[in-house]
């Protein structure tokens, strides 16, 4: 299932950040470390042309360390610098302006502001990040996506200036994993994708590659996921995890059945926080591939629509015999 999630200030937003670009210096966008390439935004590379760019892989805390490096090697191709932060490490957080005045290509005048755009899709901790960088209460926080509605240029220091954005998705969500990667971390509401999608996607993709955490989670959920897989007829292994995991967590109803809703959100909730140890949903490779299907899933529907309008175009026309 591709998503579409686009909220109206989005629209905006995106037109304003267009109008803004020939006075911005250099361009930062905030990643989620454990979900680079989902958390990414199409529309920087569209709208940045030669102006510099600072990502920045947040919630690295959160994310696998050993993938972090490796996402920080493939990402330096098109970046011209990579940081990865803690929002709240003020440490870590202060090295941004000096970072940003290396890369700033223009020659500033007496007095005038380094002006740098900040972009990051909802929940990726941006607001967080620039009110540890302002060392005050600039940007409204909060664990759920789209706080900031408008754009807002905010002073950091004297001569550096950070222009604040609303978190940006794009209309269309391209590929199915993508939306079940931002979902399970919060970045589009779960009326859009729920909690039980995003956790059995989760529970398959930990199960691959972070088996001894669901094993240090639940072992009984974990033999029960292993089971459902050699016997087919127990129930897909993701939502037999699951029921297992709710019985752990105590969700059972009134029926003795597992409350599935609740146990998926549970679920969701101890991996975003982290209780699941550090962890990172996808690879670079990953990122090849479902880059790759996107492109052809768009290719066959622009050539469709090219036949549709050929087609009407000769219903169209008059019979001349």
């Amino acid at each position: 299932m591709l998503t579409q999630w686009f909220p109206g200030h989005m629209h905006k937003a995106q037109k304003e950040m267009r109008e803004v670009m020939p006075s911005i210096d250099v361009i930062i966008e905030v990643l989620d470390a454990r979900i680079p390439f989902s958390s990414s935004n199409p529309l920087v590379e569209s709208i940045r042309a030669d102006t510099p760019l600072l990502r920045i892989l947040n919630k690295e805390d959160l994310a696998d360390s050993d993938r972090t490096q490796v996402w920080l090697n493939h990402l330096l191709q098109s970046s011209d610098q990579v940081l990865t932060v803690t929002a709240k490490n003020k440490n870590e957080v202060k090295r941004i302006p000096d970072i940003c005045r290396q890369l700033n290509q223009r020659e500033l005048k007496t007095a005038e502001d380094l002006k740098a755009l900040i972009i990051g899709i909802p929940n990726v901790g941006k607001s967080t990040l620039i009110n540890t960088l302002a060392e005050r209460t600039v940007a409204k926080t909060g664990n759920e996506p789209a706080i900031t509605k408008r754009y807002a240029p905010i002073r950091i220091k004297p001569g550096f200036v950070l222009c604040d954005t609303p978190g940006i998705l794009w209309p269309d969500l391209g590929h199915a994993n993508i939306s079940m990667r931002l979902s399970a971390l919060g970045s589009i509401r779960e009326t859009v994708v729920d909690y039980t999608e995003a956790a059995i996607f989760c529970v398959s993709y930990m199960a691959s590659h972070y088996s001894d955490r669901l094993a240090n989670a639940c072992g009984d959920a974990l033999k029960a996921f292993n089971a459902a897989l050699e016997d087919p007829h127990l129930g897909d292994a993701e939502v037999v995890f699951l029921e297992e995991f709710g019985r752990h967590r105590g969700t059972l109803q009134k029926n003795a059945q597992v409350d599935f809703e609740r146990a998926s959100r549970l679920f969701i909730n101890d991996l975003r926080s982290g209780m699941f140890g550090r962890l990172t949903l996808e690879l670079p490779e990953d990122a090849s591939r479902e880059r790759a299907e996107i492109e052809e899933r768009m290719r066959l529907k622009a050539k469709k629509k090219k036949a549709g309008k050929q087609k009407a175009k000769k219903r169209d026309q008059p019979d001349t015999q």
